[in-house]
C-alpha cells in the first residue's frame, strides 16, 4: 500500500467516522489489567462488553496510573 492510499483511506475515515468524546476517567471506575499483545486492541471491549471510554485502557501509562492510585510502592 503507497502513502497516497493510506492518506486517502484516512481522510475517508475521518469525514465519514463518528468519533465518541472520551473522558480522562473511566466511567466504569475500573481498569482492565491485560498483556500488551497489540491483537487485543480489536477484541478485548467486544469480548468482555465493554465500550471505549468505560476502564482504562491498556496503554503504557496505566502501570504509573494504578500505582499512584493504590499507593503502590513495589518494582
Amino acid at each position: 500500500m503507497r502513502i497516497d492510499e493510506i492518506l486517502a483511506y484516512n481522510e475517508r475515515f475521518v469525514e465519514q467516522t463518528h468519533l465518541p468524546t472520551i473522558g480522562h476517567a473511566p466511567r466504569r471506575h475500573m481498569a482492565v489489567v491485560t498483556c500488551m499483545d497489540c491483537r487485543l486492541v480489536q477484541m478485548f471491549e467486544q469480548a468482555l462488553g465493554l465500550e471505549r471510554g468505560d476502564v482504562l485502557e491498556p496503554v503504557s501509562y496505566t502501570r504509573h496510573y494504578l500505582r499512584e492510585r493504590a499507593g503502590w510502592r513495589g518494582k
